[in-house]
C-alpha cells in the first residue's frame, strides 16, 4: 500500500444539512485545483490524537476547487464526529488525503440501481450528478427515517428530479426489494448503508458499508 498524499485544507462553508449532519465544503488556502477524483471516492480526514475517519465525496468531481463531504454525529460513537461538529467551522483546517476510490461506477452498464440508507447516501450524490449529466439510465432509492432526516435531499431533489424515490419509515413507507424489478442484463446495483441491510436504526457513517453487484 502506497502512502497517500495529505493536505492542510480549510474549511469554506459549514452548514447542517439535518440536524445530525454537517455538510462540509474544503478548500485548499493556496491551490485553485484539488487532486481529482470519481464518483464514489472517499477521502481520510486525520483528527489531531492521529484517528482517521473516512468520508466519502458528494460534491460535484467536476469542480476541482473544492471537496464536499458530511459527517454524521455520533453521540455514542468514540468522539470523532463530535470533536468534527464542534471544531470543524468555516476558516478553521483539516488534514485530508488524497481521494481514492473502492466503489466505482461500472461504466458498461446499462442501468444503475442506487440504494441508500441514510448518511449512506453520501457516494450516490457525486454518482448521481454523472449519470444525470451524461444522460444515463439510472434510479436512486433513498431510505432515511424522515426526510427531515435525510442527508443532502434538497441537493438529490434538484439533480435526480422523478428519477429519486423516496423511502421514509415516518410515513409507513419501508424500502421494498420488489422496487428493483427482476434480474436483467446489464444493470448494476449500488448500495450503501448500516451493513447493506439497512437495519432499523438510523445510518451511520461507521457502519455504512458499499456494495456493488450485477444482477
Amino acid at each position: 500500500m502506497t502512502a497517500r498524499m495529505i493536505m492542510k485544507l480549510r474549511v469554506a462553508s459549514a452548514r447542517p444539512t439535518t440536524p445530525e449532519v454537517l455538510h462540509l465544503r474544503l478548500v485548499h488556502p493556496q491551490r485553485t485545483e484539488l487532486p481529482a477524483w470519481t464518483p464514489g471516492a472517499h477521502v481520510d480526514v486525520r483528527l489531531p490524537d492521529g484517528r482517521i475517519r473516512q468520508y466519502s465525496l458528494c460534491g460535484d468531481p467536476a469542480d476541482r476547487t473544492q471537496y464536499e463531504i458530511a459527517i454524521k454525529r455520533e453521540d455514542a460513537g468514540r468522539g470523532g464526529s463530535a470533536w468534527m461538529h464542534a471544531n470543524l467551522s468555516p476558516g478553521s483546517c483539516a488534514h485530508v488525503s488524497a481521494p481514492r476510490n473502492n466503489f466505482p461506477l461500472v461504466e458498461a452498464a446499462s442501468e444503475h440501481i442506487l440504494i441508500a440508507g441514510g448518511i449512506g447516501v453520501t457516494p450516490f450524490v457525486a454518482m448521481a450528478r454523472q449519470l444525470a449529466a451524461e444522460d444515463r439510465n439510472y434510479v436512486l432509492h433513498y431510505c432515511a427515517p424522515s426526510p427531515g432526516r435525510a442527508p443532502l435531499l434538497d441537493e438529490l431533489r434538484i439533480i435526480c428530479g422523478e428519477r429519486l424515490r423516496g423511502w421514509f419509515s415516518s410515513t409507513g413507507n419501508r424500502f421494498d426489494p420488489a422496487a428493483i424489478g427482476p434480474p436483467r442484463a446489464g444493470v448494476h446495483v449500488y448500495a450503501c448503508g448500516p451493513q447493506c441491510g439497512f437495519r432499523r436504526k438510523p445510518a451511520t457513517h461507521s457502519d455504512a458499508k458499499p456494495a456493488s453487484v450485477p444482477i
